[in-house]
C-alpha cells in the first residue's frame, strides 16, 4: 500500500456515527476498574505459573521425575513460539475482531485447567502427555494477553488506567495460586488437598475472568449504541470529559497497526523493499517488519530473556528444592518411592 492508501484505510467511514463508550455519569469508575480486574484473573499467565507450583507432587508420580518442569517449559515455549506467527497468518485471513480473539484465549485457558483437573496423571508412552497439552495450551493462550486483550482493552477508549487494573488482575491471579499452593504444601506428606482441586480452584479463577468479560462487553456494546452527543448530554457540565468517537469493535486496533506500519515505512526508506522480499520468503507467517533489524535484535533480547527466566531457572528449581530438603531426608524418600512406584501413597 500506498502511504496515501494506508493513511485512507486508517480511517473510519465518512457515513459512520460518532459514538462514544462511556456514557456513565462518572459514578460506575470503581465497578468498572473491578470488571477489569478479575477480567485479568483468567486472561493472563496465571495458569502457566499455577502449573509450576505442582510440579513438587506431580514430579513424584509422573515418569519425568524431577526433570518434568524441564519438560513442561519445553511445551509451553514450543506454544510460546508458534503463537505470534499463527496469529499473524490467520488474522491476514481470517480478519476477526479482537474480542472473538479474546475469547478463544479464556476458552484454551479454561480447558488447559479442566485438562489439568481431569486428567494430570495421563501418561502415554512414558511421558507425561497431559501436563505437557496443559503445559502448551496455558502458554499458547497466555500470549493472547499481548496479542489480543491489551488491544481490545485499549480500543474501547477507556481510561488508561483500565490496562493497568488488567494486568494486575493477571498478577493477582498468581498471587491467589501462590497462597492456595502455600496451604495445599504439594508433595509434602501433611499435604491438604489433591492437585486435582488446586487446578479446579485456577479454573474457578478463569471463570470468574470470563464471565467479568462478558459483563464489560456488554457495558460496552451498549454505551458504544448511543450517539456522542447524546452521551454528553447526558453527562451534563459536570460530568467526566468526553472521550474520543471510537469505531467498531477491531477498528481502532487497525488503525495503530496501519499508522505504525507507515511511519516504519517511511523511516525504512529503500531498505523497506529487501525487508518486504525476506518476510514474503517466510511464507506470509511474518508481518513485513519482522526482519527489520531494530525488530531482530529486541526479539533475540526478548528470547535470551525468556530462555533463561523461562526454561533455565524453572528447571533448575525442582534440583535445588530437593537439594534444600535433603537434610531431613524428604528429597531422598520422595525419590525412592517414585522409583519404587509408591509415590501415589501420597495424596493425588
Amino acid at each position: 500500500l500506498s502511504p496515501a492508501g494506508l493513511s485512507a484505510a486508517a480511517e473510519p467511514p465518512a457515513d459512520a456515527p460518532d459514538r462514544c463508550l462511556d456514557c456513565g455519569d462518572g459514578k460506575g469508575g470503581g465497578y468498572e476498574a473491578l470488571l477489569y480486574l478479575i477480567f485479568g484473573l483468567g486472561s493472563g499467565w496465571t495458569l502457566v505459573d499455577a502449573t509450576m507450583i505442582e510440579v513438587a507432587r506431580m514430579g513424584q508420580v509422573q515418569p519425568e521425575g524431577l526433570a518434568l518442569a524441564t519438560a513442561l517449559g519445553t511445551a509451553g515455549t514450543i506454544g510460546s513460539t508458534a503463537v505470534v506467527p499463527l496469529f499473524y497468518a490467520f488474522q491476514r485471513q481470517l480478519r476477526w475482531p479482537l474480542g472473538r480473539w479474546v475469547w478463544l484465549a479464556l476458552a484454551g485457558q479454561m480447558g488447559a485447567a479442566v485438562l489439568g483437573a481431569a486428567a494430570w496423571r495421563v501418561t502415554w508412552g512414558g511421558t507425561s502427555a497431559a501436563l505437557y497439552a496443559v503445559s502448551f495450551l496455558s502458554t499458547f493462550s497466555g500470549n493472547f494477553q499481548q496479542l489480543a486483550v491489551v488491544p481490545w482493552v485499549q480500543e474501547g477508549g477507556t481510561d488508561s488506567a483500565a490496562v493497568s487494573w488488567t494486568m494486575a488482575g493477571s498478577n493477582f491471579g498468581a498471587v491467589i495460586c501462590s497462597l492456595v499452593g502455600f496451604l495445599q504444601m504439594p508433595g509434602s506428606p501433611e499435604q491438604r488437598f489433591s492437585v486435582s482441586v488446586f487446578f479446579a480452584v485456577v479454573a474457578t479463577l478463569v471463570g470468574l475472568g470470563a464471565a467479568a468479560y462478558a459483563l464489560l462487553r456488554r457495558r460496552r456494546n451498549r454505551h458504544s449504541s448511543r450517539p456522542a452527543a447524546e452521551c454528553s448530554a447526558s453527562r451534563g457540565e459536570g460530568g467526566r470529559r468526553a472521550r474520543q468517537p471510537v469505531a467498531g469493535d477491531g477498528m481502532a486496533s487497525m488503525r495503530h497497526v496501519q499508522q505504525s506500519d507507515l511511519i516504519l515505512r517511511r523511516a525504512s526508506g529503500s531498505r523497506c523493499a529487501r525487508w518486504c522480499r525476506r518476510a514474503r520468503g517466510c511464507g506470509g507467517f511474518l508481518p513485513w517488519f519482522a526482519l527489520h533489524p531494530h525488530v531482530v535484535r529486541v526479539a533475540a533480547v526478548n528470547a535470551i530473556l525468556q530462555l533463561v527466566c523461562w526454561i533455565f531457572l524453572r528447571s533448575l528449581m525442582p534440583y535445588a528444592a530437593a537439594r534444600a530438603a535433603s537434610e531431613d531426608g524428604t528429597a531422598a524418600s520422595a525419590q525412592q518411592a517414585h522409583e519404587d512406584g509408591h509415590a501415589g501413597e501420597l495424596q493425588a
